[in-house]
């Protein structure tokens, strides 16, 4: 795409799909997570809740088509302004991955860790295979690529993928015959709906006012930087999805037997790992990949690693404070650290472009983290040192997870 597009098609990409995933979340009312929550503890039919899933999927969609438009014809600066083909692409990608969201919410619930990071790997092998077969196809005479051509690829594969994910429910099981759980669903998901979605607004408000402040080319850039960044977050977040229903359904029966503390330290090796990595390795083939038009992303880069790997082990407490029920103190943290990213994002945007999001971004991230470790040591018997320090065995540890992720493809359940 990179190569294809230049940075300033890429931006207009990358700026759709901000676009999308905020409105998909605004809209999603954070039901993954809740549907996780229900089905970990036994108290929703997944297959009567994959039904209404769907069905909601429509209304969802109905709905972003209507804020797209508002939103556009109000603050087409900060949201951008996409044509029609474009919009609607949105409005499918906003469907679908609502949709594939909450039936990978199902998957993540009874455990079945292995399909639901199947379907994590084969919706991202589809949008990449949607988008190579656009650029190919252009370069063999065509037509010229656009942005809004790769948009659409992404929404046909994030519709095959949800088709993927309604399959993968067949061969789990179904639970309690009953209600679909949705009361529960709702109980534990709206309470976390806002954190979710100012965390978003941390993640992604940046590339919003680079567009808004500075240009579309500088916001494919600092995309880029951004991405490689969160590989940091692989392993963090793969556990983080293992962890939250293994503490809820623990919660559930009073006993608390997952080594949290032990989870976090692996979590954080890794992190120190890959930010290494990514650090010596990111800007060369940055550089080397996408053009020297896309070098300043290597310097991004490094500005934003700092706070990244932080955030690797937050990501984890996180999930575990989830999972005790307290969502709420998940949502008082996100509140905090957006009101820093705003406050350093339209300080060093307008002067810094990217380098400015990139700073501001690792203060934000670096403020979730030191505040998401304090909750966490006041909820039971986890200390900092006991997350912090390493100890005997953990590298081996580490490298044990890193073969369980590698090993994931196989589909197996892991305890």
């Amino acid at each position: 795409m990179a190569r294809g597009l230049g940075p300033s098609g890429k931006g207009s990409y990358d700026l759709g799909i901000a676009t999308a995933g905020l409105l998909a979340l605004a809209i999603g009312l954070s039901l993954p997570a809740g549907i996780a929550f229900a089905v970990a503890q036994r108290k929703s039919n997944p297959a009567k809740l994959a039904r209404l899933l769907v069905a909601l999927a429509g209304v969802q969609a109905a709905i972003a088509a209507v804020v797209l438009a508002v939103g556009m014809a109000v603050a087409s600066g900060f949201f951008g302004s996409f044509p029609g083909l474009a919009t609607a692409a949105l409005v499918v990608i906003v469907s679908a991955s609502t949709l594939s969201a909450g039936l990978r919410g199902i998957l993540v619930g009874v455990e079945s860790i292995g399909r639901a990071a199947m379907l994590d790997l084969l919706t991202r092998v589809l949008i990449l295979a949607g988008i190579a077969l656009v650029l190919i196809a252009s370069a063999l005479g065509a037509g010229s690529a656009t942005y809004v051509g790769l948009l659409w690829a992404t929404a046909l594969a994030g519709l095959i993928a949800c088709l993927f994910a309604w399959v993968a429910l067949r061969h789990v099981r179904h639970g309690p015959a009953g209600p679909s759980g949705a009361r529960v669903i709702l109980a534990f998901s709206l309470p976390a709906h806002l954190g979710n979605l100012v965390q978003y607004l941390n993640y992604r408000l940046d590339l919003f006012l680079i567009s808004l402040f500075a240009t579309i080319a500088s916001v494919g850039i600092y995309a880029l930087a951004v991405s490689f960044a969160q590989m940091v977050w692989l392993a963090p977040n793969a556990i983080a999805v293992a962890l939250l229903p293994r503490v809820a359904e623990e919660s559930s029966r009073g006993s608390g037997d997952t080594d949290v503390a032990r989870v976090t330290r692996v979590t954080f090796v890794l992190s120190i790992l890959a930010a290494i990595l990514l650090a010596v390795a990111g800007p060369p083939v940055i550089t080397v990949l996408f053009g020297r038009d896309f070098s300043p992303a290597g310097s991004q880069l490094i500005l934003l690693l700092p706070g990244v790997t932080l955030f690797g082990p937050a990501t984890v407490l996180a999930a575990y404070i989830g999972g005790r029920g307290r969502q709420r103190l998940n949502l008082n943290i996100s509140i905090v650290a957006l009101a820093v990213t705003v406050l350093f994002d339209l300080w060093l945007i307008p002067p810094l472009a990217g380098y400015g999001a990139a700073i501001a971004s690792t203060l934000s991230y670096a403020t979730t983290a030191m505040l998401t470790f304090f909750v966490a040591t006041r909820l039971g018997t986890l200390r900092l040192r006991d997350m912090f320090i390493p100890r005997r065995g953990d590298l081996a540890t580490a490298r044990a997870v890193l073969d369980i992720l590698r090993g994931s493809a196989g589909g197996h359940r892991r305890r």
